[in-house]
């Protein structure tokens, strides 16, 4: 059975920037240290790499594209006696009408043409990402600047080749994770349980950097899911993990597929790591 994670070059190169406390469990739930707890991978992962869930067909490749949710990126903090900033969304296409950027409380929000409209005024850039905004006066300094937006993720889509085989394709996994315990169940209703095998988190819980936890789950109709959720974890006493990804090997019969989802962030208020 194929059970290697096959990551992009860009994926690879993050993982091996990680710095922070890690282990590999087993399937032991004492291997799980409750400092991890704080880590948030729960939501719905919209798949840009599909699966088609049938074995024994000749799988076909077409593209496809979904739409991710970005909610309070930080996109740094404010100067003393500044009142013009800008900044570059981190990732893109844009969707346009989706942003809206907070300058110490007041939103600048995307009118659908590039132009952000709110206090002095502001553009965005959809391909880019990249924006401008001008405060009335000049607000408070150190406080945050923060970006909630949508954009477009494109990828492949593995579909049934066979004329005639309508097949079951896998569209999105609903995500629940409590502690080191993980439940996923996939479009078609199907619920694939396990846990967490392996956690790389930043040393100290308020301290920004990547967050990566390994895991495994199966189904009762014999597919098995192994793989990695990862994020970007904004540090502070509440903050945001952004940019969640889903990345694993769906197995089940004969059939060997690599996967790839993204959900959107979440806020998170993490209690302090006492123990590594």
């Amino acid at each position: 059975m194929k059970r290697n994670v096959l990551f992009t070059g860009a994926m690879a190169a993050l993982i091996g920037l990680t710095v922070g406390c890690e282990w590999t469990g087993t399937s032991s739930e004492e291997s799980w240290n409750d400092a991890y707890s704080w880590v948030n991978f729960s939501g719905t992962y919209r798949l840009y790499d599909l699966v088609e869930a049938t074995p024994g067909t000749d799988p076909t490749e077409s593209t496809t594209t979904t739409e991710i949710d970005v909610i309070n990126e930080n996109q740094g903090s404010t100067v003393d006696g500044v009142d013009s900033y800008g900044g570059a969304l981190r990732n893109t296409p844009v969707v346009a009408g989706s942003v809206t950027i907070t300058i110490n409380g007041v939103p600048f929000v995307d009118n659908g043409t590039e132009v952000l409209v709110g206090a002095n005024g502001g553009t965005i850039k959809y391909g880019t990402g990249a924006w401008t905004a001008k405060t009335v006066g000049s607000p408070d300094p150190g406080r945050d600047i923060r970006a909630s937006y949508t954009y477009v993720k494109s990828g492949t889509v593995v579909v049934p080749g066979n004329p005639g085989t309508t097949g079951s394709t896998i569209t999105q996994f609903t995500v629940n994770q409590q502690g080191n315990l993980l439940t996923f169940t996939d479009n078609n209703g199907v619920v694939y349980n396990g846990r967490v095998t392996g956690a790389n988190v930043p040393s100290e819980s308020r301290s920004a950097g990547n967050v990566r936890l390994n895991f495994e789950v199966t189904a009762g109709n014999g597919a098995r899911i192994i793989g990695t959720l990862s994020g970007d974890w904004s540090g502070g006493t509440t903050g945001t993990l952004s940019n969640r990804l889903l990345r694993g090997t769906y197995s089940r019969g004969g059939t060997h597929v690599e996967l790839q989802g993204a959900s959107g962030s979440v806020a998170i208020t993490p209690q302090p790591v006492t123990t590594d």
